[in-house]
């Protein structure tokens, strides 16, 4: 009934501004009309798909994306969306392809910092700070987030001075939010960042040789402890103590 409906109304669509904007409507909001939609000309199946994102964005789901890349195989926003929807809460398998061809499509700091994440899980470590670099050039002064995978992916990489500079950097940014007065799920957020900060600073101080720092570190991250060590296992800082 839906697809003879919207037949209608492109025959309709000819004649009446009204009938085309009902069109579309239809065609945005009926995702059963999609394989109607498909056969109308490229520059239609564009309009419907920006009619999709034009209502808010934080309320379309995974496969409304999909849903517009089906219609526009090279919409960038709907691309970068799905991006984000590989690498958060955790990174998926088709991460890579998919934040490259979002990249590809629409160069934001947003897009190269997701991608850098899925090529930090991939095991890309030197491209993937190359990447985080490039991405907080574009980003406000200060984002903590990319600064932490710089560091992370500079120490896997081998890049040791730039690792400890890049950690440093986040733990003193992280160090000054946990200070501000603020809701207390706030200020547990930023603590717990600053005890990653310095878990992975043991680790880079320790392949720089500087064991003095390393165990400075190891005991401001964990203060209940009388001593702890950290090591990297599954691309993660995991520390004991007594």
């Amino acid at each position: 009934m839906k697809r003879y409906l919207l037949f209608g109304l492109v025959v309709l669509a000819v004649c009446s501004p009204l009938a085309f904007v009902a069109l579309l409507l239809t065609a945005s909001q009926v995702p059963a009309s999609d394989r109607v939609t498909l056969k109308l000309p490229e520059g239609l199946r564009s309009t419907v798909a920006a009619a999709i994102l034009s209502g808010k964005q934080y309320r379309l789901k995974q496969k409304d994306f999909e849903r517009v890349i089906r219609l526009e195989p090279n919409n960038a926003t709907a691309w970068e969306r799905l991006c984000s929807f590989a690498v958060w809460p955790k990174v998926q398998p088709t991460a890579l392809a998919t934040c490259k061809r979002a990249v590809e499509l629409g160069d934001s700091s947003t897009g190269e910092s997701n991608l850098a994440r899925a090529q930090e899980a991939s095991g890309e470590f030197c491209t993937a700070e190359d990447t985080y670099t490039y991405a907080h050039r574009g980003m406000a002064r200060g984002d903590v987030d990319n600064l932490r995978g710089m560091g992370r992916s500079a120490l896997q990489c081998g890049r040791i001075p730039a690792s400890i500079a890049e950690l440093e950097a986040a733990r003193d940014l992280d160090l000054k939010s946990a200070a501000k007065p603020g809701d207390d799920d706030g200020e547990d957020d930023y603590k717990a960042d600053l005890q990653l900060d310095r878990e992975w600073l043991v680790l880079a101080y320790t392949a720089a040789k500087r064991p003095a720092e390393a165990v400075a570190s190891c005991s401001q991250a964990h203060p209940e402890w009388k001593s702890c060590s950290c090591v990297l296992k599954d691309a993660k800082p995991v520390c004991t103590g007594k």
